[in-house]
């Protein structure tokens, strides 16, 4: 969950951020079945498209005909950022089965 407030508050994915990812989902595959090794794949992909598009989009606004230019890089991110902004609540559903096992 820290991962997708980070990528919400910041509406940005740095190469750190996907690397602390990675080192804190290491051992999903010990601990939950494949939806969860799933939905962190998508997380990790989701995020790489995001760190990809920001690197595309131009540092420093220019002319008008750049704004056009860059208008699809802007509405891919704005893209990601929304499909991020669903993702607490997927996610917190999709581990409820695994904080409820064994409760009476």
């Amino acid at each position: 969950m820290e991962f997708i407030r980070r990528v919400l508050r910041d509406w940005e994915v740095t190469e750190d951020i996907l690397d602390q990812f990675v080192r804190d989902t290491a051992e999903t595959s010990f601990f939950f079945e494949k939806d969860v090794e799933d939905q962190i794949e998508t997380l990790y992909v989701k995020g790489l498209d995001l760190l990809y598009a920001a690197k595309e989009k131009p540092a420093s606004r220019g002319s008008s005909g750049t704004e056009a230019a860059h208008a699809p890089i802007r509405f891919q991110q704005d893209i990601l950022v929304d499909w991020f902004a669903k993702q607490p609540k997927q996610t917190k559903d999709l581990f409820k089965p695994y904080l409820t096992k064994g409760v009476k």
